[in-house]
């Protein structure tokens, strides 16, 4: 065989084991994205799955994980602070799938009072519940060897405590014997207590040397107030003890619009400027209204970019997922998550979504900087304020700490009644003495026009006068001299 020929089967080896090693990541990242959309999903039925008020969006949702081979079990809690907290152990059929453990997050129930609680979000519901919780998990998962933790917002805390709590039981104990791989996958997730976040690497450090798979994946948007509200696990692990990754998604909705600024009423604003100019305002005053109009809607604007960034789906909004049974029969999550990404959708990588992993040390100080953070807890006004809420609502559901805050505020209402009314006679003074200065500022040109009309016809009198004097005279001398 010639040097050529052993030079052209060489190249085709290389193209073909490069070619395999592309199908064979290629194969890896669809089941990576597969897994990230399946646990996305269960974070969002979990809220259905709590719909007490309507039962048909709870039976889809039931009805929904059933097409996936999956049966929704609820986990209780006990106490009263544990009003808000929802879990649900999602158990698959097939026992090589991970049982997934998903925790719901904030509604309009008292999940808004377990997010004021001092120690973070469902500290303490959480922890004072930690071996009634290991007990129902064991009881539902007693065989299984994958688990996967997940939640978004408050239910993203869930998540992380639960994985906390099943990791340090299986290193202290001989239960989850069958436990090979544990991984947690966050949606814009609230944080964690610096104590609870060592616990968990400790975990998972020994876990690491008994040969367990550990992962942990972040989800998250700029412009999310909730990245600052406390740690998220495994910042602080080597790539041989669990792989971290943080995807965050440039939340572009901030770009502004016309429509923000409510252009019908910027106009309307800017005409009663224009008719204020006419009627003796001056510029400054009719500015300031248009300057009120436009400062509003930048507020309004920087909230609900907040709200957006917060709420938005990272996976079944952007292509237009399954929302009922019907829609949901027959859909292949792989083939519509990696053609989703084919068009170039959330994970290109460039531009829109960053990508920070801790295989490298810049990318271990990345995570540990972007996924460390707690301003609330940082800053003492703010969480003394926190701490003293939550002392008052702790025990309450959301109507009770609503009718609390009625009866506090109820008292104030006649004192507030009265600052306003003698606000508005104040106002109405303050109008009223504006007002005379504009009609004295716009007379006073007139004053003098007036003078100068007055002058004139005192001076067209005395010219009259002298006029029938002169007259008077000639006529008196024409009769004298017989003219």
């Amino acid at each position: 065989m010639s040097i050529d020929a052993i030079t052209l089967n060489e190249t085709l080896e290389a193209a073909q084991d490069l070619q395999d090693s592309e199908m064979l990541a290629g194969d890896q990242e669809a089941q990576e994205l597969e897994s990230y959309a399946s646990l996305e999903l269960s974070a969002r039925l979990a809220y259905d799955l709590s719909r007490t008020d309507d039962l048909n969006i709870a039976k889809n949702a039931r009805a929904i994980l059933a097409t996936q081979g999956y049966t929704a079990h609820p986990l209780t809690l006990e106490g009263p602070e544990a009003q808000g907290i929802y879990i649900y152990a999602m158990v698959p059929q097939d026992q090589s799938k991970p049982i997934i453990l998903a925790g719901r997050g904030t509604a309009g129930d008292a999940s808004v009072i377990r997010d004021l609680d001092p120690n973070g979000a469902a500290y303490n519901p959480m922890t004072k519940n930690r071996d009634f919780l290991l007990e129902q998990i064991k009881a539902l998962a007693p065989n299984h060897s994958k688990m996967a933790f997940t939640g978004h917002s408050l239910g993203g805390a869930i998540a992380q405590f639960l994985a906390t709590f099943v990791m340090s039981e299986k290193v202290s104990t001989e239960d989850f014997g069958n436990l090979k791989e544990l991984s947690l996958c966050t949606f814009q997730s609230t944080g964690v207590r610096p104590d609870v976040a060592a616990e968990a690497s400790a975990a998972a450090r020994a876990l690491a040397a008994q040969d367990i798979t550990l992962s942990s994946t972040t989800f998250r948007r700029t412009y999310d107030g909730i990245n600052v509200t406390g740690e998220q696990l495994f910042t602080d692990l080597e790539p041989e003890v669990a792989k971290v990754t943080l995807f965050e998604e440039n939340h572009r909705d901030n770009d502004f619009s016309l429509s923000d600024f409510n252009v019908k009423g910027l106009c309307g604003t800017a005409m009663k400027g224009a008719v204020g100019l006419l009627m003796g305002k001056t510029l400054w005053q009719a500015g300031l209204n248009v300057a009120s109009h436009i400062g509003y809607s930048l507020i309004h604007k920087m909230f609900e970019v907040r709200e957006q960034a917060h709420t938005n789906t990272f996976f079944w909004e952007k292509f237009e997922g399954p929302k009922t049974v019907e829609q949901y029969e027959g859909f292949d999550v792989i083939d519509n998550v990696v053609e989703y990404k084919r068009k170039g959708g959330l994970f290109s990588y460039e531009g829109r979504t960053q990508m920070i992993d801790n295989r490298s040390e810049a990318g271990q100080q990345a995570l540990k900087q972007r996924l460390t953070k707690d301003w609330v807890r940082n800053f003492a006004p703010c969480q003394e304020i926190r701490r003293r809420a939550y002392d008052l609502f702790k025990k309450s559901s959301l109507e009770e700490a609503k009718t609390m805050v009625e009866e506090t505020i109820k008292p104030c209402v006649p004192a507030v009644k009265t600052i306003l009314t003698g606000y508005t006679v104040y106002k109405n003074f303050q109008d009223g003495i504006a007002g005379s200065q504009h009609v004295m500022a716009a007379i006073k040109p007139v004053e003098g026009e007036a003078g100068v009309v007055e002058r004139t016809l005192k001076a067209a009198t005395g010219l009259e006068t002298i006029g029938n004097a002169a007259s008077n005279l000639f006529n008196g001398a024409r009769r004298l001299f017989g003219m």
